[in-house]
């Protein structure tokens, strides 16, 4: 195959694919004629499509279509040389039948974005003691996972007691720091963070949506308030360096919640609907990381396609983010 572009999916094209979905057959078969095209998926889909109740469908959509996996990496190089290294026809290597230690440790982390969840947005919202309470639990319950495997994995044939040891001494700092934190600090900083930034931005979230994507960043920054440094931890086109991954998820979840994408929040399931909610929108930023390494990004969401055209104009990056308009 001749790759002339490298597409990156995003969550909702994939589940369009399925066999079960209306028009999925329309829109493989002008995936399928774009033979010039690698279209990827990435650690993340593979950890959306373990929590479906249908895993084998998405399976079945990505082998359909020839798709490529894109591995995770621990740097992203300078964009000038950067490449990507692809692999064919691995789907149901990468995607287990079922949901192994691996994809448990990712769960068990995306619980620790639960705290963020409580800061996020308004401050107050949720129970902020509850959650830490929540987040050291899940971290005591991913060490007894851990001990389990490994008990399974040695099989009697020497004691992993040693190890599961040094697992849990490893997270006793983060435990530590998390107990001693400030709650009522935190939110009072988060209530006046809050306060003093929507004095300064748009009133309404539709005069924000008014602003160029390729101006919104830049905008934000400067109504943020002074104490507030962006620049140096962000600054422009500093995506074209070389720099370590996660920092562009990062940053477009900053962005996400400043208010480039509208975040509505759930009318029904209270502070765990919401928690969902936070959490799914920590995934789509990690896509548009993913995508970095793409030359098109392709969703069928026009928030993340704000956020993403954001992003990509900001950090320097030359993706092209594409909106797919699915026929009902």
């Amino acid at each position: 195959m001749n790759i002339q572009q490298i597409v990156y999916l995003d969550q909702g094209p994939i589940s369009h694919l399925r066999r079960s979905q209306s028009g999925s057959t329309l829109f493989r078969a002008a995936i399928e004629r774009l033979d010039s095209w690698a279209i990827t998926f990435s650690d993340t889909h593979v950890r959306e499509i373990l929590r479906s109740d249908r895993p084998l469908e998405f399976i079945e959509a990505l082998e359909g279509i020839g798709a490529y996996y894109l591995p995770p990496v621990t740097n992203l190089p300078k964009i000038e040389i950067r490449s990507t290294a692809l692999k064919a026809n691995i789907v149901r290597e990468v995607i287990p039948e079922e949901i192994d230690f691996t994809l448990k440790s990712h769960l068990a982390n995306e619980k620790i974005l639960r705290l963020l969840a409580a800061l996020h947005m308004g401050a107050g919202f949720l129970d902020i003691e509850n959650e830490r309470e929540e987040i050291l639990h899940s971290i005591d319950g991913y060490i007894e996972a851990f001990r389990q495997e490994m008990h399974i994995i040695c099989e009697n044939e020497f004691d992993p007691s040693e190890i599961v040891e040094m697992v849990r001494s490893q997270f006793e700092p983060i435990k530590n720091e998390i107990n001693d934190l400030s709650i009522s600090q935190l939110d009072t900083e988060a209530r006046n963070f809050h306060r003093e930034f929507k004095k300064q931005k748009p009133r309404s979230q539709a005069e924000l949506d008014q602003i160029p994507d390729d101006e919104i960043a830049e905008y934000l920054f400067s109504k943020l308030p002074d104490s507030v440094g962006i620049d140096s931890f962000y600054p422009r086109e500093f995506g074209r360096a070389e720099i370590e991954a996660g920092s562009i998820s990062s940053f477009a979840f900053l962005l996400f919640s400043l208010g480039v994408a509208a975040f509505e929040r759930p009318k029904k399931g209270g502070q765990s609907r919401y928690l969902e909610r936070f959490i799914s929108q920590f995934r789509d930023c990690e896509h548009i990381e993913n995508a970095s390494r793409c030359h098109v990004f392709l969703t069928g969401d026009s928030r993340a396609a704000r956020l993403a055209r954001a992003t990509y104009s900001y950090a320097g990056l030359p993706t092209e983010v594409l909106k797919l308009e699915v026929a009902k």
